[in-house]
């Protein structure tokens, strides 16, 4: 190509006017793009505008026009939001190199645009799909009352169904699918597609300030953020509590060591009554910052089983080395090495349902405390290994290739 810049037109299906874990690390991929010299723009596609507007500088919002169907109104909302787009792209992304796409999941809308489209779509994928849908039975469970039957086919069946049906000739149509770890690569090329790059979740660590180290005292707290509003199961907070139950058996409840500080947005009756249990909501900026400057240790993915995975790319996790807190987890990080940052700074359990051992936990937390300069050797690691800046010029290395 020679001199001239890559044109890419980076599309998303669910944006909306205020940020959300998912929107925020989109704005960051194109930002990074962009500092990696990729003439690159995003075009969120939502309802919850009337007019084009501007997101930032790097992104706008497209209007939607609402679903007035009185049945299964969001699979009417998500067919009129890929028609919009494939719409707006066929007049306006002519010109573009490639559109790149966050998967919102199959359907014969999306895949006539990937027929139009071809070799030029490239698509990201976080999750094996079918196991992903079939996991929100927890939330939609069949029934045969009316209510329950409509929600069960509505969110179980037909996204159920249109996986199977138009997930493989999608694949099959598109130039290529970006996906996180090796573990989803074999299972997207297993889908049809040829060309599929492994580039794992980053993290623009210039957003998120190096944690002050609390004091030791007491009792341990064990920092919980969670990303989706939906149940996620695979986030493993019932094994953790399941665990202290287990470690604390028998023990008063003033004497417990442990404490777990819940942050994020959680279903109705997802979090188990106990006396050691803080949730505190959806924190953004300061206050989540003070959270942190709390919290001894914190708490990534503890049950990827549950999502058919053993590899993965959390996005919390990536936040912790930014922030510089040691953590727990239970799943292989594509990204981690042997170095020292990642061997003093986090523990690994088996991703299972088994009783973590919070002896060990304890005992790691205490050693950690015992090193003041952690937080730092892990935000420096984080620069190095996990920063969008370097994840998105392999990205564009993979584009130049295509």
């Amino acid at each position: 190509m020679g001199d001239k810049a890559l044109k890419v037109y980076y599309c998303y299906t669910s944006g909306g006017t205020s940020s959300s874990s998912v929107q925020d690390k989109i704005v960051s991929q194109i930002q990074a793009l962009r500092e990696a010299g990729v003439d690159c723009r995003g075009v969120f596609f939502t309802a919850a505008v009337e007019q084009e507007t501007r997101l930032n500088e790097a992104a706008m919002l497209m209007p939607v026009k609402r679903s007035t169907s009185k049945w299964f109104r969001p699979l009417d909302q998500a067919a009129i939001t890929i028609r919009t787009m494939d719409a707006w792209l066929a007049a306006n992304a002519g010109d573009a190199d490639f559109v790149y796409l966050r998967y919102p999941g199959a359907s014969k809308a999306l895949y006539r645009m990937a027929c139009r489209l071809g070799a030029k779509l490239i698509s990201e994928h976080q999750a094996k799909e079918v196991i992903e849908f079939r996991e929100a039975k927890g939330q939609h469970p069949f029934g045969l009352r009316p209510s329950k039957f409509l929600s069960w086919l509505q969110f179980q069946f037909f996204p159920l169904y249109n996986e199977w049906r138009w997930g493989h000739p999608f694949a099959r149509r598109i130039g290529a699918i970006v996906t996180m770890t090796h573990e989803l690569a074999s299972y997207q090329k297993a889908k049809g597609c040829k060309k599929v790059a492994v580039i794992p979740n980053g993290i623009d660590t210039t957003r998120f300030p190096v944690r002050n180290v609390p004091a030791a005292n007491d009792h341990i707290n064990l920092l919980f953020l969670k990303g989706t509003s939906t149940l996620a199961s695979w986030n493993g907070l019932d094994r953790l509590i399941n665990s202290i139950d287990t470690y604390h058996a028998g023990k008063p409840i003033d004497a417990l060591p442990f404490r777990i500080l819940i942050c994020g947005k959680f279903m109705d009756g997802e979090i188990p009554s106990r006396d050691y249990i803080e949730h505190l909501g959806y924190l953004r900026g300061i206050e989540l910052e003070a959270v942190f400057n709390r919290a001894h240790l914190a708490v990534s993915t503890l049950c990827s089983y549950r999502r058919g995975l053993e590899e993965s790319a959390i996005l919390k996790t990536r936040e912790y080395f930014a922030r510089g807190i040691p953590f727990i987890y239970a799943y292989t990080d594509v990204d981690f090495d042997n170095s020292q940052a990642v061997r003093d700074n986090t523990l690994h359990f088996p991703n299972s349902d088994e009783i973590i051992d919070m002896a060990a936990v304890a005992a790691f937390a205490d050693a950690r405390l015992a090193d003041p300069s952690h937080p730092a050797v892990m935000h420096a690691w984080a620069e190095e290994q996990l920063d969008y800046r370097i994840k998105m010029k392999k990205l564009r290395d993979f584009l130049l290739e295509l």
